[in-house]
């Protein structure tokens, strides 16, 4: 795995967790901001499919078309 695809992957892994706790108000914003490029939309939700609640999937489905 190269290391921008390792990174994307890390930080998709940090912002599942802030969603399953719950966004705070200044993250929303940054989370759209951080989903604009097409590897970061890809990491999130490679990462998770494979541990995220349906919850987060739901509202992941609804953030990434």
């Amino acid at each position: 795995m190269d290391l921008e695809r390792h990174a994307a992957r890390e930080q998709a892994s940090q912002w599942l967790a802030k969603l399953e706790r719950g966004l705070r108000l200044e993250e929303g914003p940054a989370l759209r901001k951080w989903l604009q490029p097409t590897a970061h939309r890809t990491a999130i939700l490679e990462v998770a499919r494979q541990r995220a609640s349906p919850d987060v999937m739901a509202l992941l489905s609804e953030l990434i078309p």
